[in-house]
This record gives C-alpha cells, structure tokens and sequence, in this order.
C-alpha cells in the first residue's frame, strides 16, 4: 500500500512475524500431545525468568515497538544526538529494528544504536516535516570596518553557494557589541543535509573571507589596549660611605 509509511510497513511486518511465530508454536504443541494449561504454566514461568535475565534486550524491543507506533523518527530521517557517539553526533537512519536502528554516518560508519536510547536521550530530528535545515554561522568583523558593507558582502558570498536556497532567503545580523569584535551572524537554509553541515560552512566561511579581504573589511581577533600610568619616581642611593642596611628596601628614600 501506497499510504503506509516505511514505519507503519515494519510494524505490520513484525506482528505478523510474531503472530505466526506464535500460533505455528502453540499447533505443534498441541499436535504433540501436550495440554494447553501446561503450556500456560510453563510459559509464564519462562516469561517471568526471561523477563529479569533480559531486561535490557525487552526494553529495546519494547522501545523499538513504540518508536514504530509513535514515529519520532522514521526511515531517512536526519537525526542529531544530546550525546555523541563515538565523537559523531548525527547521521541518518537507514533501518529500524526490534532491537537498534541503524544510523548512517559521513564517515562511512554505521552506528547501532539501542532502541531505548532514543526513549530516553534528547534526539533532534531534522527532518521530520519537510528536509529544510538552517545554518547558523557567527563571525566577528572589527569596529573600524564599515558594517552595513559588511553585511552586504556576507550575503552576497552566502548567496554564491550552489547549495544554500534563495528561498528563504540567506539573513545577516547584527548580534553583540564584543570586547573585540562586532558580532554577525549569517543565517543560510539548505536541504539536503545528508550532503553534509560542516561543508556548507566551511564554503560559506571561505567565500565571506575571500570577499571581506578583497573589500578592506577586517575580520578582528581578540586583543587589549594597556595604558600604563606614570610611575611615582624614586631614587636608590649609591654613595659607599653609607651603612649597608640588613634590608636592602632601607635603601630606597623615596
């Protein structure tokens, strides 16, 4: 069916795994002679010690199950983690199980991750309605620069990269007065992260420094002014004639 997502298909395709699983079970059984309330009884004591030996493994099938039935996350999404894994902290998931859901890297990576984590860690999903993600890419111009040129400039660079969208249109804004800086923020939309984030920072980045370079506009670091104030004079005593004292600060007059 056409209307079914790819959740709602492994869903389906799971309980009538289990169901069939079950009913080819309890006919052998039965075929075998053996009676259903003994069935019943040792099930349950099989339940009872599988549940306390397994409980890790029941909670991912048991978040796994809800994750199908509630859709935080579905296949293809884009997806960030609270806490990385491995020093990657987002990917794209390629296939959901009982037990993980598998989440493709740009490393080339796949990561297993337990189905219980995405029950109980902050999980962003990107892509939920639509594949639009906004780029926030803060730099920081010196106070001598001209500003609105500035922030001409950064839009234009922005607006030069293939993969950053005209619609909405690319935002440079005025953040913070800094110690050593006047702080922009240049706001980009793209849509298709599995493409890669960093990149289209990176090129942006590039482009604005480029352009700032060719127009005399300086990207300022952080520095001090140190003003000094005229030290109170004083005269250290040379003349041999004079005691030499057990402090040698005695010798300072003034």
């Amino acid at each position: 069916s056409t209307k079914l997502t790819s959740s709602d298909r492994i869903l389906l395709l799971r309980i009538v795994r289990a169901m069939t699983v079950m009913v080819v079970i309890l006919i052998s059984l039965g075929a075998a002679g053996v009676h259903m309330t003994a069935i019943a009884v040792t099930g349950g004591a099989m339940g009872l010690g599988i549940g306390v030996g397994l409980q890790k493994i029941g909670a991912n099938v048991i978040s796994g199950i809800m994750l199908l039935i509630s859709k935080p996350i579905r296949q293809g999404d884009v997806i960030t983690f609270e806490r990385s894994f491995g020093g990657i902290s987002w990917g794209w998931v390629t296939q959901m199980g009982l037990n993980y859901v598998q989440v493709a890297t740009r490393n080339g990576s796949l990561l297993l991750i337990p189905n219980e984590v995405f029950m109980t860690q902050k999980i962003e999903n990107l892509t939920y309605d639509d594949n639009l993600v906004r780029l926030i890419i803060p730099f920081g111009i010196s106070y001598e620069s001209d500003l609105s040129k500035a922030k001409e400039l950064a839009l234009s660079a922005g607006t030069s990269i293939d993969r950053i969208l005209k619609n909405p249109e690319p935002k440079c804004l005025v953040t913070a007065y800094g110690d050593s800086t006047v702080n922009l923020e240049l706001r980009v939309w793209i849509n298709d992260p599995k493409n890669g984030i960093a990149n289209v920072t990176d090129v942006v980045l590039m482009a604005v420094w480029d352009s700032f370079h060719a127009n005399e506009i300086d990207i300022a670091f952080p520095q001090r002014d140190l003003h000094i104030k005229s030290a109170v004079p004083f005269t250290i005593l040379k003349d041999s004639a004079q005691p030499v004292a057990k402090d040698p600060r005695e010798n300072i007059t003034n």
